[in-house]
């Protein structure tokens, strides 16, 4: 087998908060694929990238907490246990202004889900102890979450799977005398929320842990 063959046909759909994204996947070279969708702001940048995981099966992704009236890339990337292919064409679009949609018909707006909130961060003998609440209403349940990191780069998944009746883990295997942002997103079979907000961290002065999760075990994109 191969890696994957680059995505193609990706189109956008811009409303006023998030925009959708579809594409068509390409040959898997014989093996499952895992999508992941990629996005910038350009208006007043470019910022760095932020990255997206896409729920198994899917060839769609809405993309939630974006501003209005800015323009922002996307691009499309396929991975598989064979490697990553490439990145697919990145595409231009603009989010609409709140005047359009006044203007125009109604909208229909996706089911609302929420990203986790009142995210925790604190020191104990075990590690990083973080906890949450789940999405208030009128959010929708989520069926998971996913926790994301980074130290002053891009974002980058670190716990893709994490079960919605959760509402608390110990980080471990951290590195010493490094500061890391944390947040977190809720996922479920066709919605992907916007980010939580975001909670920082230092393991400065820690020992380093032996064991458990660790972010620079956990592979980055």
């Amino acid at each position: 087998g191969t890696s994957p063959h680059a995505v193609s046909n990706v189109t956008v759909r811009p409303d006023v908060l998030g925009i959708n994204v579809t594409w068509d996947p390409g040959f898997d070279g014989g093996h499952s694929q895992q999508f992941t969708v990629w996005f910038r702001q350009i208006t007043n940048g470019p910022h760095d990238w932020i990255i997206r995981m896409v729920p198994a099966d899917n060839c769609s992704l809405w993309v939630g907490g974006l501003w209005p009236d800015t323009e922002y890339q996307f691009s499309v990337l396929a991975q598989s246990e064979r490697g990553s292919g490439p990145f697919s064409q990145i595409v231009n679009v603009r989010t609409l202004s709140v005047a359009m949609v006044t203007a125009a018909p109604a909208t229909v707006w996706p089911s609302l889900l929420l990203p986790p909130w009142d995210l925790k961060a604190n020191r104990t003998a075990s590690g990083i102890l973080l906890y949450w609440a789940p999405p208030p209403p009128p959010s929708r349940l989520p069926l998971g979450y996913m926790l994301e990191f980074r130290e002053g780069g891009s974002w980058a998944v670190l716990q893709n799977e994490i079960p919605a009746r959760q509402h608390q883990m110990v980080l471990k295997g951290l590195v010493k005398d490094v500061s890391y942002q944390l947040r977190m997103i809720s996922r479920n079979e066709k919605l992907v929320s916007e980010p939580s907000e975001i909670v920082n961290v230092s393991t400065a002065g820690n020992k380093m842990q032996d064991s458990g999760m660790g972010m620079r075990e956990v592979g980055v994109i």
